[in-house]
């Protein structure tokens, strides 16, 4: 079997597709997922259709991966659109949105996923989170950061939970990324970031490849529980 596998949930989107590249590149065997639309990237790299929220689907999927290989490296980028709006106009309908792609959905891939893990597993897990997970967040998405929130207590416990030596868990806080996630925000907008930015410009996809990539290579075996922003300075932990 691999040592090398990754399996990346959300690998179709603009973050999720740039790391798949990044690790190709580098001799990763790599396998992403979509919900809407498939994504070639490289030859090599593996597409499957997977609905996060759907528990038999995810265990399907990870059923399959039985006696043909076994995935090393889980990374979880998945999100809905973010919808600004201020907060008298929410429902909780949008909340749940956000918390169910986030928390319930990574649920059921690391549920299935840890019940692959043997005793000699040495398993990575990184999640794509946000800097608003830090200081103060930005008006209109509580949805979203809330959500965010979320997923990164659950990542924390699971890191206090289960041995570093048999799974690590790790978090990603990129800035604000120009990706359809972002799509519902107005370029005038996105270029006033940019400018409040100390590098004057948004976080990339390419970016936060290179922070995931850095947490699954051999020399940070040691880290486990930490979330490394990747914002070119904008906010500090």
């Amino acid at each position: 079997m691999d040592d090398n596998t990754t399996l990346i949930i959300g690998g179709s989107g603009g973050i999720g597709s740039a790391i798949a590249k990044d690790l190709a590149l580098k001799n990763y065997k790599v396998i992403i997922t979509y919900n809407n639309t498939p994504r070639q990237i490289d030859s090599s790299i593996q597409n499957l259709k997977l609905d996060v929220l759907d528990t038999e689907n995810v265990r399907k999927m990870f059923h399959s991966f039985k006696d043909e290989r076994e995935i090393t490296n889980l990374i979880y980028c998945v999100s809905s659109k973010i919808e600004p709006k201020r907060f008298s106009f929410k429902e909780w309908e949008d909340f749940e949105t956000h918390l169910n792609i986030q928390v319930k959905g990574f649920f059921n891939v690391y549920k299935e996923f840890h019940s692959t893990l043997n005793e000699n597993s040495k398993a990575r897990v990184v999640v794509v989170l946000t800097e608003y997970c830090f200081g103060k967040p930005p008006t209109l998405i509580p949805d979203y950061v809330s959500a965010k929130y979320a997923l990164m207590g659950f990542i924390k416990s699971l890191a206090s939970e289960i041995s570093p030596s048999k799974c690590t868990f790790n978090m990603v806080s990129p800035g604000p990324v120009k990706t359809n996630l972002l799509s519902n925000f107005p370029d005038k907008f996105l270029e006033i970031l940019a400018e409040k930015n100390p590098q004057k410009r948004l976080t990339t996809p390419k970016d936060v490849a290179n922070a995931v990539s850095f947490l699954l290579d051999k020399n940070s075996e040691n880290l486990s529980g930490i979330n490394l922003l990747v914002n070119g300075g904008e906010v500090f932990s």
